[in-house]
């Protein structure tokens, strides 16, 4: 482990150094990663002011368009405007497409976005504008992306991890193109239901073993408590001890 009493220096727009995040980075050698993500997230959040909110994105690849859901444009001429009709909405003088009444019933707790267009008649570079927001043509010829998704940015603002439950903030049920952290890190990817991330939750061990090496963790710790003055020790402790209690309750229940 680094030096863990070293002046900051080279701080980031969060006021995390270079050096910190060597410091939480070397954890890896102990398998207690997790750990140091939960002490991520808590740096951020004793940055800046966070509420806790969730986000489904729902991408219906495939399905209708635009014109015959939320923007029929019954006003344009007839090659133009939706042939389902359109439905009047809880919101005065907003409409919706006319397969969707149940839905229109709701408006008032929805926000209808009609600005957004782009130019890209490809599958995959509209994915990647809507994704990232940036255009980019070359991924309808199979090239990679090259921006972080929505999903990774909100993970780098949030924390990869809840502090308190440690569930992943950024998770995924498909992969879909551009979804990923690109320039960000992995440490930012999707958390996949589907994919080894899901399997590395299932506990391996028996139990009594975990114990074992839990006290084991105890034992190489020899470091002097009083040394620390500014309670770094107790915190790091508090951190660790989430990230082993987290592993039992995870593998419950699983198969």
């Amino acid at each position: 482990m680094l030096n863990l009493w070293s002046k900051p220096s080279g701080m980031d727009c969060e006021g995390t150094s270079r050096r910190d995040f060597l410091k939480i980075g070397t954890l890896a050698l102990t398998g207690l990663n997790l750990a140091g993500l939960l002490r991520l997230r808590q740096a951020a959040a004793a940055t800046r002011s966070v509420k806790d909110t969730s986000v489904m994105w729902l991408w219906l690849g495939g399905g209708p368009t635009h014109i015959e859901t939320f923007d029929p444009k019954m006003d344009a001429p007839a090659e133009f405007r939706s042939m389902a009709g359109a439905v009047k909405t809880s919101i005065p003088g907003v409409h919706i497409g006319g397969l969707l009444p149940e839905m229109a019933k709701m408006a008032n707790r929805m926000a209808f976005v009609r600005s957004f267009a782009h130019g890209n008649s490809g599958h995959a570079g509209g994915t990647h504008y809507v994704m990232t927001g940036t255009d980019y043509p070359p991924a309808d010829s199979g090239m990679p992306p090259i921006k972080p998704s929505f999903g990774s940015i909100a993970a780098r603002v949030r924390g990869s991890n809840h502090p308190e439950t440690g569930m992943p903030t950024y998770v995924r049920l498909a992969g879909l193109y551009a979804d990923g952290p690109h320039w960000l890190g992995q440490a930012y990817a999707p958390f996949d239901v589907g994919g080894q991330a899901r399997n590395n939750l299932n506990v391996n061990l028996p139990l009594h073993r975990l114990g074992d090496r839990r006290q084991l963790l105890k034992t190489f710790d020899v470091l002097d408590r009083k040394i620390d003055q500014s309670g770094l020790m107790a915190g790091l402790d508090s951190f660790d001890q989430q990230a082993i209690d987290l592993i039992p309750g995870a593998g419950q229940g699983c198969s």
